[in-house]
């Protein structure tokens, strides 16, 4: 097949085919670059704590017509029978039969204007299988002996699959300022959630940046895809996002607020949930207005007590914090009474929110969020997951709560967003980096 019969058509579909195959040229090998380009670069690594690495071969040129390729299971394959490489030498072209092989085939997308970009992954990225990853990009792409690029994750982060930070980062920084014309642009990579095919990984980060979707047969055969495909995992599409408060016996906000009146008891509300479950939108849209300050370290007693000192006009307060365990809770109740000078009103919020959706929202605003002092919120790790969640304890009003403890559920909509687009886009990725969200199971 041609380098223009491998334009991709303007729709998305991951089901959508090649061109139909058409003449070709006699295959031409790979050009031989000056002697000085003839080596892998390693640039200096990306994002907060340098995860993401960053190889060129020769010097790949800006261009609107992006070709992304996954390494393995797509341009090369393992000579063992395992899923991972062994080895720096564990390698081999992924060429089919009575086709012309890959390196030609990407001379030929050279020819016709596109820049060719190389994404992978490591799982475990030790000291020693860091070094033998990077010995084993050398193999590859000197014997390719073309200008391209190479990105890959090495932790579970915005950087891996699905989630399209690499992406972005190459949109970025390292395509000279040109804008990519996602139309002609295309991804090919076999974790494309084929039926009975457990992985779709590859066919989500499509998706995600917009381009065209081929598996390596289709791609490189250039015959027609015929395959079903299916999204795994919990899906942002899918959520039903129903707001409810409850108990409904008391208000969300005290009446007098309601009304305008300005003698309304003083409060301080606990906001309490896993990361990410909403808490600082819910009080931003809802509190903030109303003039109640907000907390974020429940250990800052310094600061509370100050408030809770005020005679005139004092102030009431949100604690969001997401608090995990019960004796934490308690223990500010009982500051909170001991403290207050206006007899400040304890009450608890309950965020209810899965944790595949509370992890969603951490890929999203740290990607999409809105900026604040050029910051984006952060993203929130697996790690720091797994430890809210093995010290969480179910809030009760026994913990010295003036009122049973509310239940807000999540919920997503153009409102608390602020943006149409911003709702679109939270509702379309794929973003499960995440360790414990690679499994395939389907949780919707």
């Amino acid at each position: 097949m041609s380098s223009a019969s491998k334009r991709p058509a303007p729709s998305h579909a991951a089901a959508a085919s090649p061109p139909a195959k058409v003449a070709r040229k006699e295959d031409q090998a790979s050009p031989t670059l000056r002697k000085a380009d003839r080596q892998v670069q390693w640039h200096t690594e990306s994002g907060a704590n340098s995860t993401l690495l960053h190889a060129t071969y020769g010097q790949p040129q800006p261009s609107d017509k992006i070709a992304a390729f996954a390494l393995d299971h797509c341009l090369v394959k393992f000579e063992a029978p395992t899923y991972s490489w062994q080895g720096p030498k564990d390698w081999q072209w992924n060429d089919l039969a009575d086709v012309p092989p890959v390196k030609t085939q990407l001379q030929e997308l050279l020819d016709d204007g596109y820049a060719i970009l190389i994404f992978s992954s490591l799982t475990e990225p030790t000291k020693n299988r860091l070094e033998d990853f990077k010995e084993r990009v050398g193999y590859i792409l000197r014997d390719l002996n073309l200008p391209v690029r190479l990105l890959a994750s090495t932790q579970y982060d915005p950087f891996r699959f699905p989630a399209p930070a690499a992406w972005l980062e190459f949109e970025k920084r390292w395509n000279g300022g040109k804008v990519i014309d996602l139309g002609e642009s295309f991804f090919v990579g076999d974790a494309a959630g084929r039926k009975g095919q457990k992985l779709d990984y590859d066919h989500k980060f499509a998706d995600n940046i917009g381009v065209q979707l081929y598996t390596p047969k289709n791609f490189f055969t250039g015959t027609e895809d015929t395959n079903q495909y299916q999204y795994h995992g919990w899906l942002a599409a899918k959520y039903k996002s129903d707001f409810f408060v409850l108990p409904t016996s008391t208000p969300l906000i005290p009446k007098q607020l309601v009304v305008g009146i300005d003698e309304v008891p003083p409060e301080v509300i606990l906001f309490v949930g896993p990361p990410c479950s909403g808490k600082t939108r819910f009080y931003r849209r809802y509190f903030e207005p109303l003039g109640y300050v907000r907390l974020t370290d429940p250990e800052d007693t310094n600061t509370l007590q100050h408030l809770l000192s005020a005679t005139v006009k004092p102030k009431s307060v949100v604690v969001d914090a997401s608090m995990p365990s019960a004796g934490t809770r308690s223990t500010l109740a009982r500051f909170v009474r001991a403290y207050s000078k206006a007899d400040h009103r304890v009450r608890c919020f309950h965020f209810v929110a899965v944790e595949h959706l509370c992890k969603h929202n951490s890929v999203f605003f740290h990607l999409y969020g809105e900026e604040k002092d050029g910051q984006r919120p952060r993203f929130v790790t697996e790690d720091e997951f797994r430890d809210w969640y093995s010290r969480w304890e179910k809030p009760t009003q026994e913990e010295g709560f003036d009122e049973v403890v509310k239940r807000i559920n999540f919920v997503i909509d153009r409102k608390g967003l602020g943006d149409e687009e911003v709702y679109k886009k939270w509702r379309s990725k794929y973003l499960n980096c995440y360790p414990r969200d690679m499994s395939g199971k389907d949780t919707n």
